[in-house]
């Protein structure tokens, strides 16, 4: 975690809430933001956290309703085009042709015309993670690379982080746990999901300061939260973000 990623809190956009609205059929959530400099309401779509309007001081956030019927047309065509599944409670599932997300950008499965010549693996070519194997060892492969990419930048943000904070840790583990993100235990074991890989960077960030704030405060305490607004003043955000659409994507296969 870099401590000027951090910072960019200050600049964000304040949410004024989240909605849901029935768009194409679909009863679909939404964020409004206000922008600071912003003098027309926008709306925009991630693949990792779904919809959201921004919106001018002046504008009135009772209008947003009426935008989103508008653009529905617009709306309905991203969903479709990028398939994230979130706001229709469906889990994202591994398969062939299947966009699943890295670091909050949307990637595609793709077989390898040469997969039986290859070694058994996947890698990443732009916006596709090729894979080479079987539909039978796909889940399995998949998940593997994403371990290793955890491992990788689980590593560079713990070490960052941990000497943020001027504590030290004793073990870094990546798992695929059904429940939780991760994990501090009272050696100092620190325990990731590879999950974590599918989120943008500031959830991921969240999340690595939340564990290692553990190591000064083993509970969740005010002065527990009290440490970890200091270097994230949007962890608000981040846990509500991980309850509402989290579950979407802890439903993975791969342990």
């Amino acid at each position: 975690m870099r401590p000027q990623m951090l910072n960019k809190d200050k600049k964000s956009s304040p949410i004024i809430g989240t909605y849901t609205s029935n768009i194409g059929g679909h009863a679909i959530q939404y964020t409004v933001k206000r922008g600071a400099r912003c003098r027309y309401a926008r709306i925009e779509f991630r693949p990792t956290t779904g919809l959201s309007v921004v919106i001018p001081r002046h504008y009135a956030p009772d209008r947003v309703p009426a935008l989103l019927q508008e653009k529905q047309e617009w709306i309905t065509r991203q969903i479709t085009k990028q398939r994230p599944d979130i706001h229709l409670n469906n889990p994202l599932r591994i398969a062939i042709g299947n966009p699943i997300t890295f670091l909050g950008h949307t990637i595609r499965v793709t077989r390898n015309s040469a997969f039986g010549a290859c070694k058994k693996g996947a890698y990443l070519m732009g916006d596709k993670l090729i894979v080479n194997c079987d539909d039978a060892a796909l889940e399995k492969v998949v998940a593997d690379w994403y371990r290793k990419q955890a491992l990788l930048i689980l590593k560079r943000k713990v070490d960052e982080t941990s000497a943020l904070l001027g504590v030290k840790y004793h073990r870094l583990m990546i798992r695929g746990q059904k429940t939780r993100w991760g994990s501090c235990s009272r050696k100092g074991t620190l325990s990731f999901n590879w999950k974590l890989m599918m989120f943008e960077e500031s959830v991921i960030d969240y999340v690595v300061l939340h564990e290692i704030a553990h190591l000064q405060e083993m509970n969740h305490s005010k002065r527990f939260w009290t440490i970890v607004a200091r270097y994230c003043l949007r962890y608000h955000e981040y846990r509500k973000w991980l309850r509402l659409h989290g579950q979407q994507i802890a439903g993975l296969a791969g342990e």
